[in-house]
């Protein structure tokens, strides 16, 4: 009897074993892998409508052929709703792309999407959507996995007083210092405010906030920098430390 409880006990540690070898596999690699596969494909999408809006000749639509037009149905009576809207998380659009020089082999052309649920962050950076829009006064603020799922702040402990971030819209291009930073609890918001409390930027700036988990494998807080738009430029000049890097 005792040999046979000690062998179900080996074969459940054993199990045990494999599975938590599979979820590491699925939370390290898996993770990673679709995140950036996600990146990859809203990049493309991005670098396409900045070529569709530098170059609108090349997408020129040709009219299409007349057809005959059949009569429309009569509408139909509208059904009376049975449930709240809700909104679609299915699909990630990107509107801007984020470059970090000193964090160039993880923030380096990557997607800026609107919001910061998990699919969001799955795909790139995400934008806090009750936040200002890059290049407008206030504080504009982004937030990004530090750990799995792409990981693109997975080395945030290497940002520097005085490192630049650029962010590229279709409205051109912006040029952020980073300028402070600061450790806190996942609860204080008031980090996202247009001037957050003893920063000691003056009313009327145009901010960036990145927001990440710390520490990157445990997370029981988060990682807050702050910096100042210091530069614009149009879409088509892009910024020399960007070429140079790049």
């Amino acid at each position: 009897m005792l040999r046979k409880t000690i062998g179900v006990i080996g074969e459940l540690l054993i199990t045990f074993g494999v599975v938590a070898l599979l979820y590491v596999v699925y939370t390290l690699w898996f993770t990673n892998a679709v995140a950036d596969a996600n990146a990859n494909a809203l990049r493309d999408r991005f670098e396409l409508l900045v070529d569709m809006q530098e170059h609108p000749e090349n997408y020129a639509l040709r009219p299409a052929p007349a057809v005959p037009v059949e009569p429309e149905p009569e509408p139909e009576p509208e059904a009376e709703p049975t449930e709240l809207a809700k909104p679609n998380f299915t699909k990630v659009d990107p509107f801007g792309l984020v470059y970090i020089p000193r964090l160039e082999n993880d923030v380096w052309a990557e997607p800026l999407v609107s919001g910061v649920y998990y699919r969001a962050l799955a795909s790139g950076v995400g934008h806090y959507p009750t936040t200002e829009w890059p290049g407008e006064v206030g504080n504009f603020a982004i937030a990004g996995h530090r750990a799995t799922n792409g990981e693109p702040f997975a080395y945030f402990e290497k940002l520097k007083t005085g490192d630049r971030v650029y962010v590229q819209t279709l409205d051109g291009w912006f040029e952020y210092e980073l300028k402070l930073d600061k450790k806190i609890q996942e609860d204080e918001v008031w980090v996202l405010n247009d001037v957050p409390a003893g920063t000691g930027f003056a009313p009327g700036s145009k901010l960036i906030t990145l927001t990440t988990c710390d520490p990157r494998w445990n997370s029981y807080q988060r990682w807050v920098w702050w910096g100042e738009l210091v530069a614009t430029y149009p879409l088509d000049q892009i910024p020399d430390e960007v070429v140079e890097v790049g």
